[in-house]
């Protein structure tokens, strides 16, 4: 009988992550289900090189923050949306923030809502672009990172987590970085947050005729856009 259930154990241990797999004969067990963890873009530019400052369970990131990651990146850095989803809470008017718990309350953020129940949770902006109710795209930019709220300098805290009602702060849950996978702190990442063209405009520049180079130069303030 030892020898059945420690054949069992090996064959549990075999099962690929996220694969049905029955276990047959007759000490057959229930189907077996290893769910993998959602895979996120990393929250900033294409190509852009961030330095994770804090990981899991370790000073702030306990409790209900256990599973996120601080993002050390200066001031004013561009934050991109991890994954399409819809604005369901955001901050924007706050100007306070220090290195102490009881700046918390303080925070600007945005928390966007996806499927099954999960949002991922953007917090200490200087300045947000999005507004409530808003749909936004994986790689779209949400804000700029900034000092407000409990923050002992400029970064981006970043989780992925279960929605509770009216309130920002929701149980973060484990989560992945496409092509990445869980980094710790002071690793450092290569964003993979790249826009994708859809294909039509892709066939339709392939098909439109070569330009043929134009006939006189521009005259002052033709073709330039403004930034």
């Amino acid at each position: 009988m030892e020898q059945a259930g420690s054949l069992v154990a090996v064959m549990l241990m075999a099962v690929p992550a996220g694969i049905d797999t029955p276990i047959e004969g007759p000490t057959a067990l229930p189907t077996v289900r290893r769910a993998l963890p959602v895979e996120l873009e990393v929250p900033f530019a294409c190509g852009s090189r961030v330095l994770i400052s804090q990981g899991h369970n370790t000073f702030s990131h306990t409790g209900s923050d256990a599973w996120a990651w601080d993002f050390q990146v200066p001031e004013g850095t561009q934050v991109l949306a991890a994954r399409d989803g819809t604005v369901r809470l955001v901050r924007s008017d706050s100007g306070r923030g220090g290195c102490d718990r009881s700046f918390g309350p303080d925070a600007n953020y945005v928390v966007l809502s996806h499927e099954n129940g999960l949002e991922t949770q953007y917090l200490h902006f200087s300045r947000v672009f999005v507004r409530l109710g808003q749909p936004v795209r994986s790689g779209a930019v949400i804000g700029e990172v900034g000092r407000t709220g409990f923050s002992c300098g400029a970064h981006l805290h970043f989780q992925l987590q279960r929605a509770r009602e009216a309130v920002w702060a929701g149980q973060s849950v484990p989560a992945s970085f496409r092509g990445i996978g869980d980094p710790g702190a002071d690793e450092e990442v290569v964003s993979g947050n790249c826009p994708v063209v859809p294909a039509e405009p892709l066939q339709a520049a392939a098909s439109a005729p070569v330009p043929q180079g134009p006939t006189s130069a521009p005259s002052a303030g033709e073709g330039v856009s403004g930034l």
